[in-house]
């Protein structure tokens, strides 16, 4: 049934359909890991994770075959690769909202990276003894950020190149991370009020996230991209006919805009939205941060249906 749903077909015309297929896919996954693993709770989060990784292996096979044939084709240039990367993003963005959803009401049944790596938080000392340390320069900031990213983005084309979808257990697991950890902010730092206050509260904190999170998983799907796209070139003998130039550029093109994105992320993530939790705008400018991210998907929306009725 999946398949179908997502299959090229449906998401060269449909490309939201990702979306509702993430958001499908999740929640089905999270249903049966709650099912299987009843009396061992722990493990639902991975189990979780791993489902829906499942499920969308093969709607991502049958698009990096597709793709593929483009490129012995010579059809589209580098917009030729627009379908995997958009059901990459959007799948990403299904999976990620509603394994947040699930954080807010019950966290310790989405996997976070305490679960994964075993590093508590650490606590808040009691007392300062003596000035406090001089701030880290933001420059170091952003090269460690850069750095630790860099590592991701190689997964990312690694896990692509020798497993063909395995980027996709990658971009599932920092979906899973990611909602984890802003849910858990979220549920510290929220103000006590009524609906409409903790909704505007919310949707502030996932706004201000979203502006580093998105080119950071942009550029890992460039990476995903170009490591697919290399590994089944090589499993098609693409080196025996003269597709292997147009690959061999189409890989080089995602790579360098995948380190673009990711430093233009650390430069976002350290400049404007670390600034603006330590403004805590969120608290004090929630309905600004929240009209500005509408307006924006508005544009999107309408760009977007342009866009299609210009194709027809």
């Amino acid at each position: 049934m999946f398949e179908r749903f997502l299959s090229p077909a449906n998401l060269r015309k449909h490309p939201e359909y990702a979306v509702y297929g993430g958001v499908l896919v999740t929640l089905v996954a999270f249903a049966t890991s709650s099912f299987l693993f009843i009396n061992t709770p722990r493990f639902i989060g991975v189990a979780t994770v791993l489902f829906a990784v499942v499920v969308g292996v093969p709607a991502m096979n049958a698009l990096f075959v597709e793709e593929e044939r483009k490129i012995e084709k010579k059809e589209g240039g580098l917009m030729r690769h627009r379908g995997i990367m958009r059901f990459l993003f959007y799948f990403f963005m299904g999976v990620f909202l509603t394994l947040f959803v699930i954080a807010l009401i019950t966290p310790s049944k989405v996997l976070s990276s305490t679960d994964l790596y075993g590093v508590q938080p650490a606590a808040a000392p009691s007392k300062i003894h003596g000035p406090p340390p001089p701030p880290t320069p933001e420059s170091s900031l952003i090269l460690g950020i850069f750095y630790n990213n860099i590592v991701v983005l190689l997964i990312a084309f690694v896990l692509s190149l020798f497993y063909g979808s395995g980027a996709l257990l990658l971009i599932v697991l920092n979906a899973s991370i990611f909602a984890s950890s802003l849910a858990s902010a979220i549920r510290v730092q929220a103000p006590t009020g009524g609906f409409t206050i903790n909704f505007l509260f919310i949707g502030c904190n996932l706004t201000v996230m979203l502006m580093h999170l998105i080119p950071e998983m942009a550029a890992y799907l460039f990476a995903a991209t170009a490591g697919g796209l290399l590994g089944t070139g090589i499993s098609r003998k693409v080196w025996r006919n003269k597709a292997l130039w147009p690959l061999v550029k189409d890989i080089c093109i995602l790579t360098v805009c995948s380190l673009l994105l990711l430093a233009s992320s650390a430069i976002i993530e350290v400049l404007v939205s670390k600034q603006l939790f330590a403004l805590a705008v969120c608290s004090t400018k929630p309905l600004f941060i929240v009209s500005a991210a509408a307006a924006a998907i508005v544009i999107l929306i309408g760009g977007e249906t342009i866009r299609r009725n210009i194709n027809r």
